[in-house]
């Protein structure tokens, strides 16, 4: 059983035309995808698509389903499914929403386990993981690009998601944030998560291990499939 597997989703907003036309997709445990296109092909909507968020918290036509670890994620409440599929968002300000970074890592758990015992203990672990330990005090408005987008995985990673899926990683980073968020998505597939990446520029995923093209809603294996 793949870790997760999309199957024939399709999707179009509300009173739109179709933005995600019949995508299949397996992912394994310890792959790393690249998902590239033109702009307005649809990679950041089969984004929100893998993670659950459509249908559950985005109006519109959706079919098919997504399925984590034999779980459908289009029938979880958001709760339930960022706990097995996450959503790094492009810019990690719009889901970091702490005053303080060991705050930011907790609040999840805190607030969705029965038994929150262990849980500074576990955001202590994870910050030292992503070498974080030093900001544990520090608001994450004033991390650089990189260490927000740190923070933002590793807070879906406290929720015990299998799969990160991030919009565009590297999108304004500089060469010091870009080599910390490669870091992090190397260590993450040594552990056995998965990784599904949207990027504009290829040359910054190196750590791709497989990369599909996607064009009008599809998507492709070889780039000249997905030319117009």
């Amino acid at each position: 059983m793949s870790l997760l597997e999309a199957r024939d989703i399709r999707f179009a907003y509300e009173g739109g035309e179709e933005i995600i036309s019949g995508v299949s997709l397996a992912v394994e445990s310890g792959e790393a995808i690249v998902i590239t296109g033109l702009s307005g092909c649809g990679k950041s909507t089969l984004c929100r698509c893998l993670c659950g968020m459509i249908p559950q918290a985005v109006e519109g036509d959706f079919s098919g389903a997504v399925l984590c670890l034999g779980k459908n994620l289009s029938d979880l409440p958001l709760a339930e499914s960022a706990q097995l599929a996450a959503l790094v968002f492009q810019d990690a300000d719009e889901q970091l929403i702490c005053s303080a970074l060991e705050d930011e890592l907790a609040f999840g758990p805190e607030n969705l386990c029965a038994e929150p015992s262990g849980i500074r203990r576990a955001v202590d672990e994870m910050m030292e993981r992503f070498g974080l330990t030093e900001m544990a005090l520090r608001d994450p408005s004033s991390l650089s690009g990189g260490q927000k987008k740190l923070a933002a995985a590793a807070a879906c990673l406290m929720l015990g998601a299998r799969v990160l899926i991030f919009d565009e990683p590297m999108a304004g980073l500089d060469a010091e944030s870009r080599g910390i968020v490669l870091a992090a998505i190397e260590e993450l597939l040594s552990r056995g998560c998965a990784v599904i990446a949207v990027e504009h520029d290829l040359e910054l995923a190196p750590y791709a291990t497989r990369v599909l093209y996607m064009r009008g809603g599809r998507l492709y294996d070889a780039p000249e499939e997905a030319s117009p």
